[in-house]
């Protein structure tokens, strides 16, 4: 009778190892089937610094500050960094002439500035031109995970008075993706990791609670715990896989 007992145990574990790794598998098919696809993604991210502010004019009433013989009350250096996070090379035959990708500025923000910091591949022949509002941005190819850090010098305050604008036929406008680990260092970098992990543990652990063990808890609060579970896992996973700047292009875009 205990044999028996011990064989129903082990084969109840089995089949709930079984059916968590069921469900990885199919969150993992799901994942790798979106990465595996033919995707042509243009993204960008912007970081700033902040050089004059209006609080200068403020503080000290007798000073003037001209930049090319303009006055100015602000100045702020941004880094543009635009690369392709998909996995299929952009043409420059991929991106309509009306909508070509651009930096743009609100309308309370002046261009002073700009000029090419960086580039992974030489042979991509970039571009920039000065048009009415911003500059237009033009390149022979872009090929994945490859990219460029433009500098922009402006009247704004910080980052959000400049966006990227234009698309690839086929597919939606450039995106920002914001760069939540920017400035953070290994230790930081090392605790976020272990929070991933714990997510997915726990997430993990809910799963194995719900159909693994006799919660004598009603059906409905069995459904939320797996829902909440299964959540934890999408979340942690989503951070693993997330969209991150290419490290041949991270350490110029976020150095000062």
């Amino acid at each position: 009778m205990a044999i028996i007992n011990e064989m129903n145990i082990t084969e109840n574990i089995l089949n709930i190892f079984s059916f968590i790794i069921g469900i990885l598998g199919v969150i993992l098919a799901i994942i790798f089937y979106y990465k595996g696809k033919k995707r042509k993604t243009p993204v960008y991210e912007i970081s700033d610094f902040n050089i004059i502010s209006d609080n200068l004019e403020k503080k000290v009433s007798d000073i003037s500050i001209t930049y090319k013989q303009k006055l100015i009350k602000t100045l702020t250096v941004s880094k543009v960094v635009i690369w392709n996070s998909g996995n299929s090379t952009i043409q420059n035959s991929d991106i309509p002439e009306t909508n070509r990708f651009r930096i743009h500025s609100f309308s309370n923000c002046e261009i002073y500035d700009f000029d090419i910091i960086s580039k992974d591949d030489k042979d991509c022949l970039l571009e920039l031109q000065k048009i009415k509002d911003g500059i237009e941005i033009r390149f022979n190819y872009l090929e994945p995970q490859s990219g460029f850090i433009i500098k922009v010098i402006h009247s704004g305050i910080n980052s959000t008075n400049l966006y990227v604008a234009g698309k690839i036929i086929g597919e939606k406008e450039i995106k920002r993706i914001f760069n939540l680990n920017r400035g953070k260092d290994k230790k930081e970098l090392t605790e976020d990791k272990l929070n991933r992990i714990f997510i997915l543990v726990m997430g993990l652990t809910g799963i194995f609670v719900v159909f693994g063990t006799e919660t004598g808890l009603h059906w409905g609060w069995n459904a939320l715990i797996f829902i909440i579970s299964i959540i934890f896992v999408i979340a942690a996973l989503a951070q693993i896989f997330e969209t991150k700047i290419p490290k041949k292009l991270k350490s110029n875009f976020e150095n000062k």
